[in-house]
């Protein structure tokens, strides 16, 4: 419907021949050769204006408006866990869940962003969430920047992630400490991605730029190689 500028649809999810999409505050699933819906599972809130589900030990993980995450079996379509709405962090808005999710060390890591109709990102959230129970194991505050259709990359231990101030962060993938910064001189709104080569982080700018990046193993430090 046209007129229905509110009711978001996610990016599809392909796993053992089904098809799982997010629509408003549903998840409908289909079967992959024929199209036909074989089930649906109520969403605790809507979905935003991205919504990038992830699948990962059986459960499909889907973001949901207020920076929520809920886990869905994709076999019986039952909740496991549900994540808290995260706190507003000053008069901008609710926190959305635009991000990529990453899986590893058996934990969902994902950002949220409050954001204005034109664009401009104001705050947001990193946090780090366990796949078994949906317990948060660290989560930070970013009171300068959100996480606006960013991702982040797992390089060893590290976490490595952009934000809409264009700076590009390492942290203990573990505990979320911060190791390292570097400013990319534009936002980056691309999901960090890592390289062919050991160490090594890909990720795009605003402007349009690529940038290769080196992620110290030992330390974390960030050094741009190429751009």
């Amino acid at each position: 419907d046209p007129s229905d500028y509110s009711t978001y649809v996610s990016d599809p999810l392909v796993v053992n021949g089904r098809v799982y999409v997010a629509v408003g505050r549903q998840l409908r699933v289909f079967d992959a050769a024929t199209g036909a819906r074989v089930g649906v599972a109520a969403l605790a809130a809507p979905i935003d204006s991205v919504a990038r589900m992830v699948y990962a030990d059986g459960i499909v993980v889907v973001p949901l408006s207020g920076g929520r995450l809920q886990a869905i079996t994709a076999d019986a379509l039952a909740t496991v866990w549900l994540t808290a709405e995260l706190a507003a962090i000053d008069d901008t808005g609710k926190q959305q869940a635009l991000s990529s999710l990453t899986v590893g060390e058996g934990c969902v890591f994902f950002g949220t962003a409050s954001a204005a109709w034109s664009g401009e990102s104001y705050n947001g959230y990193l946090a780090c969430v366990s796949l078994a129970d949906g317990s948060v194991l660290w989560q930070e505050r970013n009171e300068e920047a959100g996480y606006y259709w960013s991702g982040a990359a797992l390089v060893d231990d590290w976490l490595v992630v952009g934000d809409d101030a264009g700076v590009l962060s390492v942290r203990s993938s573990a505990s979320g400490e911060v190791e390292d910064g570097l400013d990319l001189g534009a936002p980056i709104r691309s999901t960090a991605v890592a390289g062919t080569r050991e160490g090594t982080v890909l990720v795009a700018t605003s402007d349009g730029v690529l940038h290769k990046v080196l992620v110290g193993a030992r330390t974390g430090a960030l050094s741009e190689e190429r751009r």
